[in-house]
């Protein structure tokens, strides 16, 4: 049995008929008088309005009875309900023209009802008249300026000819006219998520601003906002919206994060930390407020970054980000064999779970090799960053990391000379992969062809003191002390901390005067944010 069909205005019809000067008992007077065609027009009216409501409701027959509510709609013309009735089966069937041509004529009868303008306007949007869908919404709410249906419709239709400017000023007029604009603000959410959706960050800013601007309500859209002005570099503006969302909800992690966020983005660092210690503490505790925590502490007090890292451990031992992290610091506090056990812990929760396995980035295990190597563990460090070539077979800098590592061992030297030539086909002008050319030449005893390619290299990297020594080394070789020396001196002044290449001058016998002073080597050398 085909679903009964129910209209939204059918209900009143009877209330709506029985309102219309209805035939009164003929007096004595008039006793014999026939009916006016106004009378019989209403009696046939509710004669097929009666029999379409068995038809639909008893027989269950939808299409006599939508013939009858036409043969109604035709006797009672200035009946709304009824031409509402005939132009959604109209639109049903998508006969366009003839939904227009009914709504038209009830638009003449109830020039007011803001029902008549919503429709005929949906039906002309459809057959692509824009201009007269724009005026029907338009009358629409002008007839019921308290209703949201005509400023949606208006607005979307404005959305869709690629006009915003427009549809943000029915938005605007409607949420000054509105006593509930709740509606108003969902369409102004769901765009802006659309625009964002199309990576336009700066259209969906334009929509998202009126919510927020509206008040409580809408977190989803303040959010959205909010990330799109740290998108767009507007920390400030950033700010004041996660301030908002968290006076709504003080112990949110969330906001207090994206708070800490913006303010980082802003280089505010004091409130950015204070913020990711709120986040830390908040519902619930936030992992990645730690990291952000002792990244920014990193920057002038490593120690006490690391010590942070330390304690996020104990708090959320199984999120694998703190430990890589504190894997990572370790490294850059030359605390390698640190550094090597929690790679190696990361890698047995790895291979112990295939669902954390998944989530485990290839470059991890070319951080874990540069670990090994730095610890003196040559054969696991070449083992991960083969591991890693394997899956990353064009990544310039493991291919020369492998090759220099191979060549100072002084080992493995066509092989390094063949993943170096690799790594300068992906990037030619790498002034640190030239250099390990030549640092691999210089190995195999070619000096002449070494120098050439380390001289190339510190024409693209002038201020390397790795190269710099390098070239000296070679001058070295050829049996040119002075300009070894020359190198060498460049070298130190630049790195004055190169402890070895300090002791190599000395054993020349460089006049200790000619040194530059050896600083007290500090954990500030190590200062710095990792890019999170």
């Amino acid at each position: 049995m085909r679903a009964t069909i129910q209209w939204l205005a059918l209900a009143p019809l009877l209330v709506t008929i029985s309102c219309r000067t209805a035939p009164q008992s003929p007096s004595s007077a008039d006793s014999g008088v026939a009916l006016s065609g106004t009378d019989v027009r209403f009696g046939d009216a509710l004669a097929h309005y009666s029999q379409a409501l068995i038809s639909e409701n008893t027989l269950g027959d939808y299409q006599a009875g939508i013939l009858h509510i036409r043969a109604a709609a035709a006797s009672d013309p200035a009946n709304l309900p009824l031409a509402l009735k005939v132009a959604v089966d109209d639109i049903a069937r998508k006969d366009y023209t003839g939904a227009v041509a009914v709504l038209r004529q009830a638009a003449r009868f109830h020039p007011a009802s803001a029902d008549v303008h919503l429709l005929l306007g949906t039906v002309s949007q459809a057959q692509g008249h824009s201009d007269e869908a724009a005026r029907a919404f338009r009358s629409a709410i002008q007839n019921d300026p308290d209703r949201p249906d005509g400023y949606v419709r208006l607005a979307t239709l404005h959305v869709i000819r690629l006009n915003p400017k427009k549809a943000l000023n029915v938005v605007d007029a409607g949420l000054s006219r509105m006593k509930d604009p709740a509606a108003l603000l969902d369409f102004c959410q769901s765009v802006g998520r659309i625009y964002l959706a199309g990576k336009d960050v700066s259209g969906a800013i334009r929509f998202l601003e009126p919510v927020f601007a509206y008040g409580a309500g809408h977190e989803e859209a303040c959010e959205m906002l909010g990330q799109c002005y740290l998108a767009s570099g507007r920390h400030r503006e950033a700010a004041r919206v996660y301030q908002v969302l968290l006076k709504r909800k003080p112990d949110s992690s969330q906001y207090a994060l994206l708070l800490g966020e913006a303010y980082e983005q802003g280089k505010d660092y004091v409130h950015a930390q204070e913020s990711y210690r709120l986040a830390g503490r908040g519902v619930p505790p936030d992992a990645m407020a730690s990291l952000r925590l002792a990244n920014l502490e990193m920057m002038v007090n490593p120690g006490k970054g690391l010590a942070t890292l330390e304690e996020a451990v104990k708090s959320f031992p199984d999120d694998l980000r703190i430990h890589v992290f504190l894997a990572l610091s370790y490294m850059r506090l030359d605390r390698y064999e640190e550094a090597v056990r929690q790679f190696d812990w990361i890698a047995g929760e790895i291979n112990r779970n295939a669902f954390v396995a998944k989530t485990v980035q290839p470059l991890f295990y070319f951080w874990y090799g540069q670990a090994c190597d730095r610890a003196g563990h040559a054969e696991d460090s070449e083992r991960h960053i083969e591991h890693y070539l394997a899956v990353n077979p064009n990544s310039g800098e493991a291919l020369n990391y492998l090759a220099y590592m191979w060549a100072e061992q002084s080992r493995n030297l066509d092989r390094a000379l063949d993943y170096v030539v690799r790594a300068l086909k992906i990037e030619p002008d790498n002034g640190a992969y030239l250099d390990t050319q030549g640092w691999i030449y210089f190995k195999k005893g070619e000096y002449h062809r070494a120098l050439e390619l380390l001289s190339r290299a510190l024409k693209k990297e002038d201020d390397s003191p790795a190269i710099m020594e390098h070239v000296g080394d070679v001058w070295y070789a050829l049996n040119k002390r002075d300009k070894a020396v020359a190198y060498w001196l460049k070298s130190l002044r630049v790195d004055p901390l190169n402890k070895g290449l300090r002791d190599k001058l000395t054993r020349e016998n460089v006049a200790a005067d000619r040194l530059p002073p050896a600083p007290n080597k500090d954990l500030s050398r190590t200062a710095g944010r990792f890019p999170l």
